[in-house]
């Protein structure tokens, strides 16, 4: 299997992943609910590549909060296609 791509930006964050069984219906298209999880993980690994992880957020007294997302969905991703997350 290609490796899958991660990069960070300064204004954002951009990272590669296939979508598995469990982000899928029964007709093998990507779930909205896991689409949104992935969302999230991605804010989190942007978080974490910055290094402002758990430890360091609660040391600031700060917490990770996603508050607002928009995403367009063109045409439902399929088991086994790459999803590229991207915060740009």
């Amino acid at each position: 299997m290609k490796d899958f791509r991660q990069e960070l930006y300064k204004n954002g964050y951009f990272r590669q992943e296939e979508l598995c069984f469990a982000d899928c219906d029964r007709y093998q298209r990507a779930r909205v609910s896991g689409l949104l999880n992935k969302a999230a993980a991605y804010a989190g690994y942007d978080y974490n590549a910055r290094g402002l992880t758990h430890d360091v957020l609660f040391e600031m007294g700060e917490v990770f909060l996603l508050s607002r997302l928009a995403m367009r969905i063109h045409q439902i991703p399929m088991a086994g296609l790459r999803d590229e997350g991207s915060g740009r």
